[in-house]
């Protein structure tokens, strides 16, 4: 009776065989050639299951029936050809992934959402912290800011959060109103992965826009501080397209 190793079992079991055919092939690989009842001795199974399994092994081409002997044989191909077997997986693997990313956005278009819509709103300098809060969270950010550097809304609560994102390393794109064209203010100076581009004058911006992965924020300063918080799956990819236009067009 053949003894194998879990370790061997677990690295033939990526080729999808079973314990069973796995003991097939190593005692064909052990022992040259042998018959079904060669085989059923060397791994202590029954003659019926035996033939249960070689027909799939031989399949996959990891044994092949020896020509020219009285009664049937099997013997196993060379170590080598398990390589060859893993790459042809390897190939088909992509081959679906490349099949399935073409119609990723058809399932997309069908895809249920899983959680409702949520809106919050936040008024005041009250409100503008409850979201700066939330907003150092997140891993990246898209902002488009209509107002000048020069003269920003509430000026201290904007240098803390230009700091602690300075500090997380936090990915950052920000679009910011021709109003500042000219100046020097520059984040990328403290994180790197703080990007800044100045929109043209064509581009009117009455208001600012954050988009998280996960949500949008609207915010206007007029008269008072104003934020309504969209979650939502496919408003938040719509205005993540949009602004990713705009970026790439500046």
């Amino acid at each position: 009776m053949i003894n194998i190793s879990q370790k061997v079992i677990e690295i033939f079991k990526t080729l999808d065989l079973n314990e069973v055919e796995i003991k097939i092939y190593l005692a064909l690989l052990e022992n040259d050639k042998l018959g079904i009842t060669g085989i059923s001795e060397a791994i202590n199974l029954s003659r019926t299951n035996v033939y249960n399994y070689v027909e799939k092994i031989e399949d996959m081409g990891l044994i092949s029936k020896v020509p020219d002997t009285a009664t049937l044989k099997y013997q196993s191909v060379s170590p080598d050809k398990i390589i060859e077997v893993l790459k042809q997986k390897e190939e088909d693997i992509q081959s679906k992934i490349s099949q399935f990313k073409k119609i990723l956005p058809e399932l997309k278009n069908l895809e249920v959402e899983k959680n409702p819509t949520q809106v919050k709103m936040y008024e005041g300098e009250e409100g503008l912290q409850r979201i700066i809060e939330k907003l150092l969270k997140d891993e990246s950010l898209k902002i488009i800011f209509h107002s000048s550097i020069k003269k920003p809304f509430f000026p201290e609560s904007l240098r803390e959060f230009t700091k602690q994102s300075a500090e997380r390393e936090q990915h950052i794109q920000e679009i910011r109103s021709s109003l500042n064209k000219g100046t020097d203010y520059n984040p990328t100076t403290n994180n790197p992965n703080h990007l800044l581009k100045i929109a043209p004058e064509s581009l009117s911006l009455k208001s600012d826009m954050i988009i998280t992965p996960n949500r949008i924020l609207l915010v206007s300063y007029q008269g008072r501080f104003l934020g309504i918080e969209i979650s939502n799956k496919f408003m938040t990819e719509t205005h993540n397209s949009i602004f990713d236009m705009i970026w790439e067009n500046i």
